[in-house]
């Protein structure tokens, strides 16, 4: 099966070319080394409270496709998630302290170009 080198997406026999990436596909992907993680000392911030797990996955998955790195602390325990959550809990997403308004930035946009986050 063909793969897409940059979404990496398999396709079906036949087909040559992305349709998203409009790129040649390949008979077989490189395995490419993990890069080890950037650590750093610079403050972590929480760019935003929510209580539903699929809003949080969304709005992690648009700071992922604009390249910011961020972080999903839970306050939800297991046993809080078998029942009702709670008020005052739910998921916190961390950025980096320089890039909270591009983090910003990025959900806003999110939103003017028609993605769901929240209702």
């Amino acid at each position: 099966m063909p793969f897409c080198p940059k979404c990496k997406y398999e396709y079906v026999e036949g087909i040559k070319v992305c349709p998203d990436c409009d790129l040649p596909l390949k008979a077989h992907l490189h395995e490419e080394p993990l890069q080890e993680p950037e650590y750093t000392d610079e403050a972590l911030v929480t760019l935003v409270r929510v209580y539903d797990r699929l809003e949080v996955d969304i709005m992690k998955g648009v700071l992922d496709s604009a390249g910011i790195p961020a972080y999903i602390q839970s306050d939800v325990s297991a046993m809080t998630r078998a029942a009702v959550v709670l008020r005052n809990r739910g998921y916190a997403i961390i950025v980096q302290e320089s890039r909270y308004h591009d983090a910003m930035e990025a959900l806003q946009k999110a939103i003017q170009d028609g993605k769901q986050i929240d209702d």
